[in-house]
């Protein structure tokens, strides 16, 4: 019964995801649906799950955090098949970071094949928002994609490892179908008793009609509006530049989300890690000597 709730949310949320992590996701839910169980080992093989959390960590003025698995705004639902990363925990990891004295820079360590599409447009808003606060650099390392991409971009600098990837900008859901298994008998026959027009609109008993469709079509055309928008607004590109340049809801290799424009350029993490420790720990040093110079032209005064 868990698992078939788990099943109606899932076909009835709009996804900004790798298509096939989506499928290998919906396979998983319908093997647990009819009542198969696996151990926590299974399911890590099954869809890359990430069982075990992983906490921000500092280190000379940099705070890396990550940002790992399948995105979800609330971890509640999806956190037992898929691990991941919850917005609203990732968003108040990143003010706290943010509000950190001791931080100079927050390094988004991205690898996610994206998710759902709720809670994202908000993240990427307090990340963007953040820029004028605290430097907030990004590094796909080694997959940013759909809504981790979405998240990446509202950085200041995005960077990505030489065998990265990055892109996949769309929206997507599924409709399952289960009308010719009630005709063969395989399920039992089901009758929705509703009061709305279009309650029972798009159910999984029923093909999806001609009307239904079109409601679902607009839903997912709003949510990639929005996405190409929040992309063009931190990337500083045009939203034309986004729909026709930036992949077309592929990824792209490295050096082809550079040439885009997705990305600003190529380093490894432990290069850019290395970088920005050594920026940090130069400006705090200037902070140092300028507080210190200050501190004796007070006493001299």
């Amino acid at each position: 019964m868990k698992y078939a709730r788990v099943l109606h949310d899932f076909y009835s949320t709009p996804w900004a995801i790798q298509p096939e992590k989506l499928r290998v996701m919906a396979q998983f839910l319908q093997v647990q649906a009819a009542g198969v169980k696996f151990d926590p080992a299974e399911i890590q093989a099954r869809i890359g799950a990430a069982h075990q959390p992983v906490e921000t960590r500092s280190s000379a003025g940099v705070a890396v955090v990550p940002v790992y698995g399948v995105i979800a705004q609330r971890m509640d639902l999806f956190s037992e098949i898929s691990g991941g990363t919850s917005t609203q925990r990732l968003a108040q990891d990143i003010r706290s970071a943010a509000a950190n004295p001791d931080v100079d820079t927050i390094l988004l360590d991205v690898d996610s094949p994206g998710g759902s599409v709720y809670g994202v447009q908000e993240l990427a808003d307090v990340i963007y928002q953040l820029r004028d606060q605290v430097r907030i650099v990004a590094i796909a390392n080694s997959l940013m994609a759909s809504a981790a991409y979405w998240i990446g971009s509202a950085a200041e600098e995005l960077v990505i490892t030489p065998g990265g990837e990055a892109g996949s900008i769309g929206v997507i859901t599924a409709h399952e179908n289960y009308q010719p298994l009630i005709e063969d008998r395989k399920l039992p026959e089901v009758e929705f008793v509703y009061a709305g027009k279009y309650k029972a609109e798009g159910n999984m008993m029923e093909p999806l009609g001609d009307e239904a469709r079109a409601a679902l079509q607009a839903r997912i055309d709003d949510y990639y509006a929005a996405f190409t928008e929040g992309v063009a607004r931190n990337r500083g590109v045009s939203v034309q530049t986004v729909i026709a340049d930036f992949g077309q809801g592929r990824v792209l290799g490295a050096q082809a989300a550079v040439d885009a424009g997705l990305a600003d350029r190529i380093a490894t993490f432990d290069d850019l890690t290395g970088e920005l420790v050594a920026e940090d720990t130069s400006l705090r040093r200037r902070r140092d000597r300028m507080r210190s110079s200050a501190e004796t032209l007070a006493k001299i005064i």
